[in-house]
């Protein structure tokens, strides 16, 4: 543990004590825990996405979906930010970009 009182974790472990295994399954199946081990998870989220806590996976927001996040589904041409909102282009805004706030093609 550090001087602050917070615990640096080996690589493949996370939790306050390092105690919680991050899951890796080769399989992609989290049904079946003999087949997982506690091993570094080098997923990336993308998008303002979060790595989930004890599995290897990320916990995307609104505007993303994926395994990494990285599927976008702002629409009308918006585009996904690294905070996880949609820039909107002019015309367009609400959550997903799919408001029209002035004359727009139909």
């Amino acid at each position: 543990c550090t001087a602050s009182g917070t615990c640096s974790c080996p690589t493949g472990y996370s939790g306050q004590l390092c105690d919680a295994c991050i899951r890796t399954c080769p399989t992609g199946n989290y049904l079946n825990n003999s087949t997982c081990s506690c091993v570094p998870c080098t997923l990336t989220c993308q998008n303002g996405g979060t790595l989930r806590t004890n599995m290897c996976g990320c916990n995307c927001t609104a505007v993303t979906t994926g395994s990494n996040c990285s599927t976008c589904l702002c629409k009308n041409g918006g585009t996904c930010t690294a905070s996880g909102t949609c820039s909107c282009p002019t015309g367009y805004s609400g959550q997903l970009c799919d408001a029209c706030i002035r004359t727009c093609p139909t």
